[in-house]
Parts: C-alpha cells; sequence; structure tokens
C-alpha cells in the first residue's frame, strides 16, 4: 500500500482507541511525520503495523521525546527553556515538563502547558514556545517591537 493508504489505515486504529482527543490527534500528526519523512520505504504493508507500533505512538505523544520535540519544531537534545520578559531584558527559566493541551488544526499549532522548575504552570502557543529555543529570539523580539513604535 502507499503511504496515504497506510496512514488512513493507522489512523483509523488511532481514532477507536481509547485515549483523549489531543493524545489520538498527537499520534496522528507523529504517524504522519514519520512515514512522509521516511526515505527507506516507499510502501509499507499491514505487516508493519502492529500494537507495539500503536502503544510507541501514543508513548512518543505523551512524553517528551525526541518525535514529539521535531513535530513541535522543538530542539532534540537541548535544554528547553522558557523566556519571560521583565523590565526590559529576558529572563529564562528552565523546564520541568510540557504537555499538549490542544491542537489547532487549522495551522497544526498545539497549545502547550509548560511546568517551569518553581512549579508556575504558563500555557503558550507551540510555535512561540519552538521561537523561545532559538538564540535569536531576544534579538527578534526587539526588533519587532522598534518596528511597533
Amino acid at each position: 500500500m502507499t503511504k496515504d493508504e497506510y496512514i488512513l489505515m493507522v489512523t483509523n486504529s488511532i481514532s477507536s482507541l481509547k485515549y483523549s482527543h489531543v493524545e489520538k490527534y498527537t499520534m496522528t500528526m507523529i504517524l504522519k511525520m514519520l512515514v512522509k519523512t521516511d526515505k527507506k520505504n516507499t510502501t509499507y504493508s499491514e505487516s508493519d503495523f502492529n500494537d507495539s507500533f500503536l502503544e510507541s505512538l501514543h508513548t512518543d505523544s505523551v512524553n517528551d521525546s525526541k518525535n514529539l520535540r521535531k513535530l513541535l519544531s522543538l530542539p532534540i537534545t537541548k535544554e528547553l527553556r522558557y523566556m519571560k520578559k521583565e523590565n526590559n531584558s529576558f529572563s529564562s527559566y528552565k523546564i520541568k515538563s510540557y504537555q499538549i493541551v490542544d491542537w489547532y488544526t487549522e495551522s497544526d499549532s498545539a497549545s502547550l502547558k509548560l511546568t517551569l522548575e518553581n512549579e508556575q504552570s504558563i500555557r503558550i502557543l507551540s510555535d512561540y514556545f519552538s521561537h523561545m529555543q532559538k538564540a535569536s529570539f531576544e534579538k527578534d523580539i526587539h526588533e519587532q517591537e522598534k518596528d511597533i513604535e
């Protein structure tokens, strides 16, 4: 079967699972990312699909995994940080954990709940959080603020 047919078959299986809507959507997004970027396989068969594959998709969707970070455009190995503007500079806070709270299907952006090391919870759009991880983040924000003035 083609990659698209395989994605459809697995997506149908995912939809029947007893996970939350957000978990199922995240699993589907990881599945699409993995299959579409798979350079080795151009076709798939039903034997490529099994319960352990579904479980690995679920595990990746609810834990801080390489695949979840790729999906959210986050750095794979770097420690994640939250940047908070205080006065005219930014303070960096380490992330204890994060989870996907919701998906915006129109843009494939996620709403994240971050838990900082001090236990403070923050809701943030995944695209903005991804931008925070870049070395140029502070410079980019200051340039945007100048453009507004």
